[in-house]
Parts: C-alpha cells; sequence; structure tokens
C-alpha cells in the first residue's frame, strides 16, 4: 500500500514539474507574475501609469526599480492600489514591491528577468491626489 501512495505522490510531481495537468488544471498557466495591491477607496485617481519593456542583455539580466514618485516630484499623494501587469509572461520576468507599502506616499517595485532574456510590465498605481 505504501508504494502505491509514494508512486502516486511521485506522479502527480513529475505531471506539475511537466507542465501536465491535475483534475483538469492546466498547470503550465498558472498565473502570471501580476502584482495586485489594493485597498480601493472611493475618490481614488490614476496617479501613474506606465509601461516598462526591455529586450533582455545577452548572457545577462534586465533589473529595473521604477520609482513614484519620480525623484525631484514631492511626496503628497497617498497611495491605495498598485497594479503590475505582465504583457509577456513567456519571458518568466519577476516584479515586487522593494520599498512602500498601501498607504504610503511613495513606492519602489522592482522588475527583473530571467537570465538572457528582457522583461515587459504595466503598471497602475491609484489613490488620492493632494493629501499628505
Amino acid at each position: 500500500m505504501f508504494r502505491l501512495v509514494a508512486l502516486s505522490a511521485f506522479l502527480v510531481v513529475l505531471s506539475v514539474a511537466s507542465g501536465g495537468t491535475i483534475e483538469g488544471e492546466d498547470v503550465s498557466k498558472q498565473p502570471k507574475q501580476d502584482v495586485t495591491f489594493c485597498a480601493s477607496k472611493p475618490g481614488d485617481k490614476v496617479l501613474s501609469f506606465m509601461q516598462i519593456s526591455d529586450e533582455g542583455h545577452y548572457l545577462g539580466l534586465a533589473s529595473l526599480d521604477v520609482v513614484f514618485p519620480p525623484e525631484g516630484e514631492p511626496e503628497n499623494n497617498v497611495i491605495n492600489c498598485i497594479l503590475v501587469k505582465d504583457l509577456k509572461p513567456e519571458l518568466e520576468a519577476t516584479a515586487n514591491i522593494a520599498v512602500g507599502t498601501l498607504g504610503s506616499t511613495n513606492v519602489t517595485i522592482h522588475l527583473e528577468s530571467v537570465f538572457s532574456k528582457g522583461l515587459s510590465f504595466s503598471i497602475k498605481i491609484l489613490g488620492q491626489k493632494g493629501k499628505a
């Protein structure tokens, strides 16, 4: 009986590793490297929207920190929502919030490709204008 259970577990792991299916779910189409970090409030407006792309570097990584607000701009907007969408999930790039959080007045989003590949993300930041 133990061998049957161990064999079943091994086959499930093998199926997941090979991009197969488990109970009809296509494991190869797991959620992309999107970041949705929101606590929206009435009156939120788009504070920033941008699209970032880097074709990649031969034998290297594409790495970028997106800072809001840009250097030299006042930090007088409260951030209530950060949306980062991977536009080319096949590149397997990652995005994470490196500095800041909801309710803060600044945020840094770190984008990074995998070795020798590029990245492509859209970033939208929403919040309340003119509040400190």
